[in-house]
């Protein structure tokens, strides 16, 4: 099929992703996704109505790059456009999990999506200001020919100070940090941020019992040191009273 997409625009912002089609083919391949997804009636030659090529577990290969995974992806939340602009969208929404595993064609289980798409239900998830971040990140990259994978995002998976991941896209935007020192950082956020849990709460009055435990071997080592020290010292023969008696008898010669 030949399509002219030079001038394709949008009307709706449910097909504003296929503006980024860089060839008729990807265009008609991102098209489908969005149908698939929305649950759209269309019709494919020589297919069944809606149909899509069956793919195997564990053989599942995303024909969608990251950048497009996130756009195909937010645009299918119900929230996208409602959402305040520093305002996470919930990346729970049943609605929204299920239409973005058909767009996505995976076939696995739900709790298996989730682990394969990681970073970008995160990332498209995400508020629209830190989004326009993101894009402008992605638009750099591309620029540079640096090519754009989920893992560039992975700092961001349980995240959820908005305030700060803006603050953190804003300087990586802007080249004031790097990729890595982002990540970094948003891994140590998270670990101050964490609420505590009964786990951890046990995990550290077991850690402080065990070192009760330690002082106290280091204690019963010191008095058992003394106690061997104490029962040498009393194993040893008394000094009497004759010991200290001198024999001057005549026998005995004496010098002058």
């Amino acid at each position: 099929m030949i399509l002219n997409i030079n001038h394709y625009v949008g009307v709706d912002m449910t097909f504003n992703v296929l503006e980024l089609s860089a060839d008729s083919n990807h265009f008609c391949i991102t098209l489908n996704a969005i149908m698939r997804g929305r649950e759209f009636g269309y019709f494919v030659p020589g297919q069944p109505l809606n149909s899509s090529p069956t793919v195997k577990k564990y053989e599942y290969k995303c024909p969608y790059q990251f950048a497009e995974q996130i756009e195909i992806m937010r645009h299918l939340h119900p929230h996208c456009q409602t959402a305040g602009d520093s305002e996470l969208l919930d990346p729970k929404n049943r609605e929204w999990r299920t239409a973005a595993q058909r767009a996505m064609q995976y076939k696995g289980t739900a709790g298996c999506w989730g682990g394969h798409f990681k970073e970008a239900i995160v990332i498209s998830t995400i508020s629209r200001r830190c989004y326009h971040l993101i894009r402008s990140i992605i638009a750099t990259r591309k620029t540079l020919f640096l090519k754009v994978t989920g893992f560039m995002f992975r700092g961001f998976c349980g995240c959820k100070d908005e305030g700060f991941m803006y603050t953190m896209l804003r300087k990586w935007d802007q080249g004031d940090i790097s990729p890595n020192d982002v990540n970094e950082q948003l891994k140590q956020e998270k670990a101050l941020t964490r609420p505590v849990t009964e786990c951890d709460t046990l995990r550290t009055k077991n850690a402080e019992l065990e070192r009760q435990v330690a002082d106290l071997m280091e204690e019963v080592k010191d008095l058992k040191a003394k106690l061997d020290e104490a029962l040498e010292m009393n194993a040893r023969p008394a000094q009497t009273y004759n010991d200290d008696m001198y024999d001057f008898s005549p026998n005995h010669e004496v010098c002058v």
